[in-house]
């Protein structure tokens, strides 16, 4: 019971597959983006059929990738149920879950290099909106292309970046996102879905002190705009 998270779960982040190839979370701080990507990661390591036996999880860098999605307090570790808890190497950068074979590769996009050669059937790319080098993205969407539909789920504090734009929305031949009624009045592109969500969401469970200062301070800001309540801030 303590482990089934469609207990736990706030409806919009119980994700299943869906028709989309992405489905990108876009949030202000403490929604709960992390607990929401292991435990897709978590669903889709139990689905070789859906995955090829092939998963990539990559962070903004090494460090993010080891302290928050692995190690974290709502990481893959910790989100794992006994009976299907994954093995970590963290010197071969990779987790495997031997029940069934499953190996998600892990990769840094401080790197981008790295992400040319591996394909996969689910990624899973937290803080994305804000990776260093696009080239990270573009070579990781050359390897989603194992299994029936490749899916990848992105979990990120928004902002106005050419990659998240060009993602997210349908854009003309400029790059200009087109006009529509789906997010921010714009048209969101046919291959994507968008779950924006408020750090007020998920209020009950942060600390006090958060809430007293940290939203206190921002709200109403343009930065809260974006920090809590996880509005594309356009450049």
């Amino acid at each position: 019971f303590a482990y089934d998270w469609r207990v736990w779960a706030r409806p919009e982040q119980l994700w299943r597959p869906g028709p989309e190839t992405y489905t990108a979370y876009l949030s202000g701080r403490g929604w709960g983006k992390t607990r929401t990507g292991a435990q897709a990661v978590d669903y889709m390591a139990r689905r070789p059929d859906l995955t090829g036996g092939r998963i990539i999880i990559a962070a903004r860098t090494a460090a993010d990738m080891r302290e928050t999605m692995i190690e974290g307090e709502s990481g893959l570790l910790a989100v794992s149920h006994p009976d299907f808890f994954p093995r970590y190497e963290p010197s071969k950068a990779r987790v495997t879950w031997p029940q069934n074979g499953t190996i998600a590769q892990l990769l840094s996009a401080d790197t981008p290099a790295a992400f040319r050669g591996p394909q996969c059937g689910f990624a899973w790319l937290d803080e994305w909106a804000h990776w260093p080098d696009p080239e990270a993205f573009s070579n990781l969407e050359m390897g989603l292309r194992l299994g029936p539909h490749p899916r990848c789920v992105i979990t990120t504090t928004p902002i106005g970046s050419p990659q998240l734009i060009s993602t997210i929305f349908e854009c003309d031949e400029n790059g200009v996102p087109v006009p529509g009624d789906d997010l921010e009045g714009k048209k969101i592109a046919s291959d994507v879905r968008v779950v924006v969500g408020s750090t007020y969401d998920n209020r009950a469970n942060l600390a006090a002190s958060f809430v007293d200062k940290t939203i206190r301070k921002y709200e109403g800001t343009a930065i809260g705009a974006q920090e809590l309540h996880g509005k594309i801030i356009m450049s």
